[in-house]
Protein backbone atom coordinates (compact mmCIF):
# COMPACT_ATOMS: atom_id res chain seq x y z
CA UNK A 1 0.00 0.00 0.00
CA UNK A 2 1.90 3.47 -1.18
CA UNK A 3 2.27 5.95 1.93
CA UNK A 4 -0.29 8.49 0.37
CA UNK A 5 -3.06 5.59 0.14
CA UNK A 6 -6.13 6.72 1.59
CA UNK A 7 -8.12 4.32 4.44
CA UNK A 8 -11.15 4.93 5.36
CA UNK A 9 -11.71 3.80 8.65
CA UNK A 10 -15.04 4.34 11.08
CA UNK A 11 -15.34 7.48 13.27
CA UNK A 12 -14.60 6.49 16.66
CA UNK A 13 -16.82 9.48 17.41
CA UNK A 14 -19.67 8.06 15.68
CA UNK A 15 -19.29 4.67 17.28
CA UNK A 16 -18.18 5.78 21.06
CA UNK A 17 -20.19 4.82 23.59
CA UNK A 18 -20.23 4.09 27.59
CA UNK A 19 -17.04 1.80 27.54
CA UNK A 20 -15.34 2.64 24.69
CA UNK A 21 -11.97 3.78 24.96
CA UNK A 22 -10.25 6.82 25.37
CA UNK A 23 -10.30 8.63 21.76
CA UNK A 24 -8.98 11.72 19.92
CA UNK A 25 -9.33 13.45 17.05
CA UNK A 26 -7.20 16.59 15.41
CA UNK A 27 -9.62 19.44 14.54
CA UNK A 28 -6.77 21.90 13.47
CA UNK A 29 -2.87 20.21 12.91
CA UNK A 30 -0.20 22.33 14.67
CA UNK A 31 2.96 22.48 13.81
CA UNK A 32 6.33 21.12 15.19
CA UNK A 33 7.52 17.88 17.61
CA UNK A 34 4.72 15.86 18.73
CA UNK A 35 4.08 16.34 22.34
CA UNK A 36 5.88 13.48 24.41
CA UNK A 37 5.98 12.73 28.09
CA UNK A 38 7.56 15.38 30.37
CA UNK A 39 6.82 17.84 27.69
CA UNK A 40 5.38 21.32 29.46
CA UNK A 41 2.46 22.57 27.91
CA UNK A 42 -0.28 25.19 28.41
CA UNK A 43 -3.52 24.59 26.70
CA UNK A 44 -7.39 26.26 27.08
CA UNK A 45 -9.26 23.91 27.05
CA UNK A 46 -13.55 23.48 27.79
CA UNK A 47 -14.07 20.54 29.31
CA UNK A 48 -17.99 18.90 28.82
CA UNK A 49 -20.06 15.68 30.30
CA UNK A 50 -20.41 13.76 26.68
CA UNK A 51 -24.06 12.11 27.83
CA UNK A 52 -25.82 15.98 27.57
CA UNK A 53 -22.99 18.11 26.40
CA UNK A 54 -23.23 20.09 29.80
CA UNK A 55 -19.96 22.18 29.94
CA UNK A 56 -18.41 21.75 33.30
CA UNK A 57 -15.50 23.84 33.22
CA UNK A 58 -12.77 25.40 30.97
CA UNK A 59 -9.21 27.34 31.76
CA UNK A 60 -8.08 29.37 29.36
CA UNK A 61 -4.03 28.62 30.34
CA UNK A 62 -3.24 25.35 32.12
CA UNK A 63 0.18 24.38 32.55
CA UNK A 64 1.08 21.07 33.23
CA UNK A 65 3.66 18.43 32.37
CA UNK A 66 2.58 15.42 30.30
CA UNK A 67 2.53 12.50 32.72
CA UNK A 68 3.52 14.67 35.90
CA UNK A 69 -0.14 13.01 37.01
CA UNK A 70 -1.38 16.91 37.71
CA UNK A 71 -4.37 16.14 35.07
CA UNK A 72 -6.64 12.99 35.04
CA UNK A 73 -5.27 9.90 33.38
CA UNK A 74 -7.42 10.76 29.64
CA UNK A 75 -6.86 14.04 29.58
CA UNK A 76 -2.82 13.35 30.17
CA UNK A 77 -2.98 10.56 27.49
CA UNK A 78 -5.64 12.61 24.86
CA UNK A 79 -2.84 15.41 24.44
CA UNK A 80 0.56 12.89 23.12
CA UNK A 81 0.99 13.79 19.94
CA UNK A 82 -0.82 16.77 19.56
CA UNK A 83 1.64 19.68 18.09
CA UNK A 84 1.53 23.77 19.21
CA UNK A 85 -0.77 25.53 18.20
CA UNK A 86 -3.24 22.36 17.77
CA UNK A 87 -6.51 22.08 18.43
CA UNK A 88 -7.85 18.33 19.63
CA UNK A 89 -11.33 16.84 20.65
CA UNK A 90 -10.39 14.23 23.12
CA UNK A 91 -12.69 11.90 24.87
CA UNK A 92 -12.29 10.26 28.08
CA UNK A 93 -14.10 7.18 29.79
CA UNK A 94 -14.59 7.01 33.23
CA UNK A 95 -12.02 4.48 33.93
CA UNK A 96 -9.29 7.33 32.87
CA UNK A 97 -10.97 10.42 34.68
CA UNK A 98 -13.10 10.29 38.23
CA UNK A 99 -14.55 6.83 38.16
CA UNK A 100 -17.29 6.09 40.57
CA UNK A 101 -16.81 8.96 42.71
CA UNK A 102 -17.79 11.80 40.34
CA UNK A 103 -16.32 15.44 41.11
CA UNK A 104 -16.94 19.37 41.55
CA UNK A 105 -19.50 18.87 44.77
CA UNK A 106 -21.98 16.87 42.77
CA UNK A 107 -21.57 18.92 39.44
CA UNK A 108 -19.72 15.44 37.94
CA UNK A 109 -21.29 12.80 38.45
CA UNK A 110 -19.98 9.03 39.43
CA UNK A 111 -18.94 6.97 35.92
CA UNK A 112 -19.23 10.21 33.75
CA UNK A 113 -17.54 10.05 30.15
CA UNK A 114 -15.81 13.58 29.03
CA UNK A 115 -15.26 14.98 25.90
CA UNK A 116 -12.48 18.11 25.78
CA UNK A 117 -12.20 20.63 23.68
CA UNK A 118 -8.07 21.50 23.66
CA UNK A 119 -5.75 23.75 22.13
CA UNK A 120 -2.28 23.67 23.21
CA UNK A 121 -0.68 27.52 23.05
CA UNK A 122 2.69 26.98 24.21
CA UNK A 123 5.02 24.17 24.36
CA UNK A 124 7.95 23.89 26.32
CA UNK A 125 10.45 20.64 26.40
CA UNK A 126 13.87 19.75 27.27
CA UNK A 127 15.58 21.82 30.02
CA UNK A 128 13.31 24.65 29.94
CA UNK A 129 10.61 22.00 30.42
Amino acid sequence: QSADAVVVAEDPFDTYKPGSPLVWKDTKVGSGEPVDEGDVLTVAYTGYLWRTGKEFGSNKALTFKVGGGNVMPGFDAGVRGIREGGRRRIRVPPELAYQDKGAGNGKIPPNSDFEFDVEVTSLARGPAA
